[in-house]
């Protein structure tokens, strides 16, 4: 059984993934401490999710994926990432 995904939880999905992939790309290529650099830039991204959402009026925990869920999974990859402590120096 595949579930489908709405058009706005499929941009939503996209974008989290393109943006978490760029961020340790870059993360990864010009730090020394690549695990320290990925925390401090997903910090970053997931304060100006939380900011785009709020200006857009995103409810938060209804209906099809947004913003608020995008700052979400972006604190959670966050938290995995500094519990890590072999990679955050």
């Amino acid at each position: 059984m595949t579930a489908r995904l709405d058009p706005a939880s499929a941009v939503t999905l996209k974008r989290f993934l393109l943006r978490v992939g760029l961020l340790g790309t870059f993360a990864v290529l010009l730090s020394r401490r690549p695990g320290g650099s990925f925390v401090g830039m997903i910090d970053l991204a997931a304060i100006i999710t939380c900011a785009c959402a709020i200006f857009a009026k995103d409810p938060a925990g209804r209906g099809p994926l947004n913003q608020w869920d995008e700052a979400l999974a972006l604190f959670g990859v966050r938290c995995l990432v500094a519990g890590m402590g072999m990679f955050t120096g």
